[in-house]
C-alpha cells in the first residue's frame, strides 16, 4: 500500500513540475495621456455599437480593437477591462476552434479581468505579500465580475494547457467561485453556481456526492436566472448527459430552441449564441 501511495505522489509532482504558468503579456497598465476626452468618448460610442452586435465574429474582433485604444486613456475603468475579459472570452468559446488559438484568447480573458483586479489597491497590495487564494480576502462584492472571468479563463486556459495544468490551478479557481457565490450569487444570472454545477458535473468517474453538488449548484444557477439560456444549456449538456437523463436534456435544449431570444435584452447577443449551441446539440441528439 505504501508503495501504491508513493508512486501516486510521485506522480503527482511529476505533473506538478511539468505544468504550465500563466504569464501576462498585456500593455502596459499606463494610461497613454496622448488618448484626450474627445477621442475616448468616440471610442466610446464605437466600442458600444459593436459590443450589441457582439454575436457576430466581426463585431467582436472590432471590439476588441476598439476597446484596446479605449484601455489607454485615462478615462478607463474597472469595468472597461471587465468587459475586454469578456470579449476575449466570447470569441474563444464561440468563434475559434484551433487549440492555440483559443487558449491565447482564453489566457487574455484571465488577464484583461486581473487587470480589472489590480485596480483594487488592497488587493494589489496583498497580491505581492501573499498567496493568490490570501489575496482573495482584499475583494468585495464590486470586485465580483472582475474575479468571475480571471476564474473563467484561468480555468478555460489551464484544460487547454493539459492535466497537469488544471491540476495545478484546480484549488485556487475553486475558491474564486466559492466566493463568487458567496458574495454575489446573482452575477451574469448565476454565473458562479453555474461553473460549479459544470465543475463537480465534469469531475471524473460517477461519484454521487460530485453528482449532487453539480444538481445543486444548477438548480441554485437557474433560480437565479430561470430566462438565461447558458444556464439551461449546461444542466442538460453537463448534468444531464452525465445522468443519462433524456427527457430533462430534451426539456432544457428544447426551451431554449424554441423560446424567444429576447426576454433578456441586455444580454440579447450571449442569448443567440446559446440558441445556436442548443439547437446544435439536439440535432446531434437526433442522429
Amino acid at each position: 500500500m505504501r508503495i501504491i501511495y508513493a508512486i501516486f505522489f510521485i506522480s503527482l509532482w511529476i505533473l506538478g513540475s511539468c505544468a504550465s504558468n500563466l504569464k501576462n503579456p498585456l500593455p502596459s497598465q499606463l494610461a497613454d495621456s496622448n488618448v484626450r476626452t474627445p477621442s475616448h468618448r468616440k471610442l466610446i460610442h464605437e466600442s458600444e455599437l459593436l459590443w450589441s452586435k457582439r454575436n457576430r465574429l466581426e463585431s467582436i474582433k472590432s471590439f476588441i480593437d476598439a476597446q484596446e485604444d479605449l484601455l489607454r486613456s485615462q478615462s478607463r475603468k474597472e469595468s472597461d477591462f471587465v468587459l475586454m475579459a469578456r470579449a476575449q472570452y466570447l470569441l474563444a468559446e464561440y468563434f475559434l476552434t484551433e487549440p492555440k488559438e483559443r487558449s491565447a484568447h482564453f489566457a487574455a480573458t484571465a488577464n484583461w479581468a486581473e487587470m480589472a483586479l489590480l485596480q483594487n489597491a488592497g488587493y494589489s497590495k496583498a497580491l505581492h505579500h501573499s498567496s493568490p487564494e490570501a489575496s482573495l480576502q482584499a475583494l468585495s462584492r464590486r470586485n465580483m465580475p472582475a474575479l468571475y472571468w480571471h476564474a473563467l479563463g484561468l480555468f478555460k486556459w489551464a484544460e487547454l494547457e493539459g492535466v497537469s495544468t488544471s491540476l495545478k490551478y484546480q484549488n485556487r479557481i475553486h475558491s474564486m467561485m466559492e466566493l463568487i457565490a458567496k458574495l454575489r450569487p446573482d452575477y451574469l444570472h448565476g454565473a458562479a453556481n453555474r461553473f460549479l454545477g459544470s465543475f463537480y458535473g465534469t469531475r471524473p468517474g460517477f461519484n454521487e456526492k460530485d453528482l449532487k453538488l453539480s444538481r445543486e449548484h444548477f438548480q441554485k444557477a437557474l433560480r437565479a436566472g430561470p430566462d438565461f439560456f447558458e444556464n439551461h444549456v449546461s444542466y442538460a449538456e453537463i448534468y444531464g448527459k452525465k445522468v443519462d437523463n433524456e427527457s430533462l436534456v430534451k426539456h432544457h435544449l428544447g426551451w431554449v430552441a424554441r423560446t424567444e431570444a429576447k426576454r433578456l435584452p441586455d444580454l440579447y447577443p450571449e442569448q443567440l449564441l446559446e440558441q445556436i449551441r442548443a439547437r446544435n446539440l439536439l440535432k446531434g441528439d437526433q442522429k
